[in-house]
């Protein structure tokens, strides 16, 4: 496994590993026990890691604004088509409530047209 930078500055601090008489089994090891070269390498290894996971972040911020965005207008045309469909119901509802009217009218006329022709001849027929 790949050592953290905390881990690699106390090995680097705490005993000197470059000199011949380490304990070490290979001669010559800086830092904490990698040999040299090995950390320019995982440097290397380690900055190609950090520029991938900050363009997966990056990707990941873009891709997140942009579904806000969308969400954003999806609600919108929703919140407009809502209101459309409410000014559609309630144009609806007052022609019907006109017609209801129009028809209580006329059936009203036509009952007292009823009444008054049945009045009439009843008048009538008192007086024959």
């Amino acid at each position: 496994p790949p050592l953290t930078m905390a881990t690699r500055s106390r090995l680097a601090s705490s005993t000197d590993l470059t000199s011949p008489t380490s304990s070490s089994s290979s001669p010559y090891y800086t830092n904490g026990g990698v040999p040299d070269g090995g950390v320019s390498d995982l440097n290397h290894k380690m900055s190609k890691k950090i520029a991938q996971l900050t363009k997966v972040i990056y990707q990941l911020h873009n891709r997140n604004d942009q579904m806000e965005g969308d969400l954003q207008g999806l609600a919108g045309a929703y919140e407009d088509e809502i209101a459309f469909i409410l000014k559609d119901a309630a144009a609806r509802l007052t022609d019907f409530q006109e017609d209801l009217k129009l028809k209580n009218d006329q059936m009203n006329a036509q009952l007292l047209i009823d009444s008054l022709t049945k009045q009439h001849d009843d008048e009538r027929s008192l007086l024959q």
